[in-house]
């Protein structure tokens, strides 16, 4: 698109785009990623292109997550304000020469103000399936002409950046339940703990364990042990708050952080979680039955590491286990 205008609407839930987030859950999209070899595919953009900066996003359902920048202040933001979020919408490039004088920026608030767009080239990152996860893209503060070659390049790179986040996601997320693995989920953990403590922000956790697991196994074979797992990883998934997380942390257990919650709304989240997981397994008659175990804990004085908050959480759970299970407790 060399600045054509076509009438769509980049934020309409599509039959295409509800099957695209669908197949998005696999990514669990965490804030403040960090990729060096991400950062020098926005490096190698900014200068082959000789534009003032680029970017790696990822077009979530409501968020722009921008995985990789050189030249522009990396920060989330809205995707109603996010020019990728077009490239996902038409499924292909988008050129804009001057956002000014195309009806579908001139209004945008970073054409606006800061980081004065005017001029945008977004690329495709497209899945080995086929959707578009997000964009790779060109940005200048100065109208320019959309070259071809500028495009077989940015293109060239999007794939190797696509391959990389594909690399990344493999080494990350535990292939059976979909969530972060041990030390991925430590280690981004660790991260809003820190800045928890340096904001004075509330943070919470959930240890969460499957009742009577081994006997599961034992009696339904590991298969169905399997399904188990993953019934329980997608509920902690998809039935969290935007911006919480969920990780492996062994065999049957889990860890939630909840950033920004108090003890009482992880209380009520734990809760929730674990009648999901009930009524989930009661709704599905070739899953033996199934329940939950939650312990719950929040940020406190004198504590030096996330693992502080989880130590505490582990002991909640063991209490729940000791009430009986399927229950919740907090520390």
């Amino acid at each position: 698109m060399h600045g054509q205008t076509t009438t769509y609407d980049h934020l309409a839930l599509t039959e295409r785009e509800l099957g695209r987030l669908d197949a998005m859950e696999r990514y669990t999209l965490v804030s403040g990623y960090n990729d060096e070899a991400l950062d020098r595919i926005t490096r190698i953009v900014t200068f082959a292109l000789g534009v003032r900066s680029s970017a790696v996003s990822i077009i979530g359902k409501d968020t722009q997550y921008l995985m990789s920048t050189h030249g522009i202040a990396r920060a989330d933001g809205p995707r109603c304000d996010s020019f990728c979020s077009h490239v996902v919408a038409l499924d292909r490039r988008v050129g804009v020469p001057d956002a000014r004088r195309d009806p579908r920026f001139a209004g945008n608030p970073l054409v606006l103000g800061d980081p004065n767009i005017r001029f945008y080239l977004g690329v495709p990152l497209r899945a080995a399936e086929g959707f578009v996860v997000g964009a790779l893209c060109a940005i200048d503060d100065k109208p320019r002409e959309v070259l071809e070659d500028h495009v077989e390049i940015l293109t060239d790179l999007a794939a190797l950046a696509m391959d990389r986040i594909d690399l990344n996601f493999a080494a990350t997320i535990d292939g059976l339940t979909g969530v972060l693995r041990h030390n991925a989920f430590l280690s981004e953990a660790g991260r809003d703990f820190r800045r928890a403590g340096r904001g004075g922000s509330p943070l919470s956790c959930l240890m969460i364990d499957a009742d009577h697991f081994k006997s599961v196994n034992d009696r339904f074979g590991h298969a169905k042990g399997d399904e188990v797992l993953a019934l329980i990883g997608g509920i902690c998934k998809s039935h969290c708050r935007a911006g919480d997380y969920a990780g492996r942390v062994g065999g049957e257990e889990f860890c939630v952080l909840l950033p920004g919650a108090t003890s009482e709304s992880a209380l009520a989240i734990a809760e929730r979680l674990r009648s999901r997981v009930e009524a989930a397994s009661r709704a599905a008659p070739e899953l033996p039955d199934i329940s939950i175990s939650v312990g719950v804990s929040s940020l406190a004085p004198g504590d030096a590491a996330v693992t502080d908050v989880m130590a505490r959480a582990d002991k909640a759970l063991y209490a729940a286990k000791h009430a009986g299970r399927n229950c919740c407790r907090s520390a």
